[in-house]
C-alpha cells in the first residue's frame, strides 16, 4: 500500500502541467481525483489498523487541503474559460 500512495502522489503532482486552457482543467481534474484517491489510500490504513491515526493525521490533513485546492483551481479556470468565451462571442457580434 505504500508503495501505492507514493506513486499516487508523484503522479498528481505531474499531472498538473498543461499546454492548453482544455488541457490543464483536465489535468487539474485528474490530479484532484489522485488526490481523493489518496484520502481514500490514508484513511484504509487507518482502519486496517496497519498505521495508527496519530501517525497519519498531518497528511491526511495535507491531502484533504491538496484536494481542496484542486478542486478550487479547476472551479476558477472553468469559470474564467466560460468567462473568456462568452468575451470572445460579445466581441465578434459587436465587430470587433
Amino acid at each position: 500500500m505504500s508503495e501505492e500512495l507514493i506513486s499516487r502522489t508523484k503522479k498528481f503532482a505531474i499531472r498538473i502541467r498543461g499546454r492548453s486552457d482544455k488541457d490543464f482543467l483536465s489535468r487539474i481534474t485528474i490530479a484532484e481525483e489522485e488526490a481523493d484517491e489518496t484520502i481514500y489510500w490514508l484513511e484504509l490504513l487507518i482502519e486496517a489498523g496497519i498505521v495508527t491515526e496519530r501517525k497519519l493525521r498531518l497528511l491526511l490533513q495535507e491531502a484533504k487541503e491538496l484536494t481542496a485546492i484542486l478542486t478550487s483551481a479547476g472551479k476558477t479556470k472553468k469559470q474564467n474559460m466560460k468567462l473568456q468565451s462568452e468575451l470572445k462571442v460579445g466581441s465578434r457580434k459587436s465587430g470587433n
